[in-house]
């Protein structure tokens, strides 16, 4: 299996979930706290999805049309029967729609990851479904070396570069040159590890003219 990592900006996201069981009632929680635009379809009605501001329609998803499904960017299909996931999933792709089948990875267009998000940098985990726990033990891992000072300062001091070298720089093989060359150089780390973010700007620029010159 091989996923390409995409993030997306949940506030542009209509997702529907079909199935309210637990996952499904997690899953649409979830997507609406992060601003998403959520459905659920489920064969009973779901008051609490209602007042959490969730639209619920009551309906047999396998009965829904492929007009439906095309009303959404994404599906997440949690059921709990692999026989009517894949069912739903298979029309969701024929809508043009990608489809979230936790019970098969193989038939998923799409993971839903555990991820870590501070100021600088968001990293997303995936087991590939096999299971969580494992997925968020990594990820712990990872959040320790990111909630270290040094990274975060580092991590702020270079959002300054882009705009600095398009400012400075016009030809982008000279700049993607300069990204690697700035990123790197002992003093401008030393600077921006230290959280000393305007010498570390004046290092970078003492770099740029030193390469443009």
């Amino acid at each position: 299996m091989v996923y390409v990592p995409v993030f997306i900006r949940p506030q542009s996201l209509r997702a529907l979930i079909v199935g309210s069981g637990f996952v499904g009632t997690s899953r649409a929680k979830k997507l609406k706290d992060l601003g998403a635009e959520v459905t659920v379809v489920s064969l009973e009605d779901e008051p609490k999805l209602r007042e959490y501001g969730i639209d619920v329609i009551v309906a047999d998803a396998r009965e829904l049309s492929e007009e439906f499904f095309s009303r959404f960017h994404i599906v997440f299909v949690h059921t709990g029967n692999p026989n009517v996931n894949r069912v739903i999933c298979e029309k969701v792709r024929r809508s043009g729609r990608l489809c979230d089948d936790p019970l098969d990875m193989s038939g998923s267009d799409l993971i839903f990851p555990v991820y870590y998000a501070n100021d600088v940098v968001q990293v997303a985990v995936t087991s590939y479904g096999n299971l969580t726990l494992f997925a968020e033990e990594v990820l712990q891992k990872i959040k320790e070396f990111l909630e270290n000072e040094k990274v975060i300062n580092l991590g702020k001091a270079v959002t300054v570069l882009k705009p600095l070298l398009k400012d400075k720089v016009k030809d982008p093989k000279v700049r993607n040159k300069l990204y690697r060359v700035i990123y790197y150089d002992s003093k401008f780390r030393e600077l921006a590890e230290k959280g000393e973010f305007e010498e570390a700007r004046l290092r970078a620029l003492e770099v740029i003219g030193n390469v443009v010159e």
